[in-house]
């Protein structure tokens, strides 16, 4: 993998990781998906840039005080990384039964209708989903 690629995509992400708590606390999610959703593409897809990705908001998301909603941020981080990137990805939010409240709740992004840069299967009944054109 190019250095100068997961350089790029790092401190892309860590500017999102930063901005995202603030971005979510004052506007609802569909204006923050707004704000996150690049009016074109600013770069073309490589085959490198999905495993790119995928690394680069692990290392952000996961190691980097990690959250009970750390699948929230990891998904809104993807979903504008690969959509500054040409990909045609959407956010989604699902709820499956379960968990102390009855329910759990999970954030993925999907590329052609498939969850990618997910580690287990997406078992999740799909709730919320972004861009609503797709």
């Amino acid at each position: 993998m190019r250095p100068a690629l997961h350089l790029q995509l790092a401190l892309e992400a860590l500017g999102l990781r930063v901005s995202l708590p603030a971005l979510l606390w004052a506007l609802p999610l569909d204006r923050a998906l707004q704000a996150l959703t690049p009016t074109a593409a600013s770069l073309t897809a490589e085959p490198e840039t999905l495993a790119a990705i995928e690394s680069v908001t692990d290392l952000v998301t996961r190691h980097f005080r990690p959250t009970r909603t750390a699948c929230l941020k990891r998904a809104l981080m993807r979903y504008s990384l690969m959509r500054r990137r040409g990909y045609p990805s959407c956010f989604v939010i699902g709820v499956r039964p379960g968990g102390s409240d009855g329910f759990e709740a999970h954030a993925w992004v999907t590329l052609n209708g498939a969850p990618v840069m997910e580690r287990e299967p997406v078992d999740y009944h799909s709730t919320f989903v972004w861009p609503l054109e797709q």
